[in-house]
């Protein structure tokens, strides 16, 4: 199924519950919630790869900043996991790792090695390790020539404080992909 289907079927899901039109326990199912996370996961990168592409946060800002351009199907969906898990809203946020990672790298083109640059490095950093660790991000982005690797590896050392254990989980993918 293509990715803009898919993307027609949970903008309609999102409407018929706005309409009533779905049982009330609808977005508290496990299967629900289960098939949205992996939908989530799985195609919010691959429109942020397209967002940041098309340059488009040129035209509207960062992908999320601000409820930014960031469609509501996948607020909606990470909202239920949220809920059914019972954290607070934003703790789920993995599916726009990506989105720091691209906006990091537009902000140090621009602006340089700033201080609150290094601190969302930092929290990035933090993140990836959390995630990883927890399963709700996929080990791939540690992959040789994935778009994280190339950009942490191009960062200054002074700007990488967790660089002993990403290194080690890189080498841990590349041993076990056979690189």
């Amino acid at each position: 199924m293509y990715r803009l289907e898919l993307a027609g079927i949970w903008d309609e899901i999102k409407e018929m519950l706005k309409e009533f039109e779905l049982p009330d326990d609808f977005e508290k199912k496990r299967e629900i919630i289960d098939l949205g996370t992996k939908y989530r996961r799985l195609v919010e990168p691959l429109d942020i790869a397209n967002f940041y592409r098309h340059s488009k946060d040129k035209e509207t800002g960062a992908y999320v900043i601000g409820g930014g351009p960031r469609p509501k199907r996948y607020r909606f969906i990470q909202r239920w996991l949220e809920h059914d898990e019972k954290k607070s809203f934003g703790s789920r946020s993995e599916s726009l790792f990506w989105v720091d990672v691209e906006q990091l790298g537009i902000d140090i083109k621009k602006k340089g090695y700033l201080q609150e640059i290094e601190e969302k490095i930092q929290q990035v950093e933090r993140n990836l390790i959390a995630w990883i660790g927890d399963r709700s991000l996929d080990d791939d982005v540690l992959l040789e020539n994935s778009t994280f690797v190339k950009w942490w590896r191009d960062l200054p050392p002074q700007h990488k404080p967790e660089s002993d254990r990403i290194e080690k989980l890189i080498g841990e993918k590349e041993k076990a992909a056979g690189v």
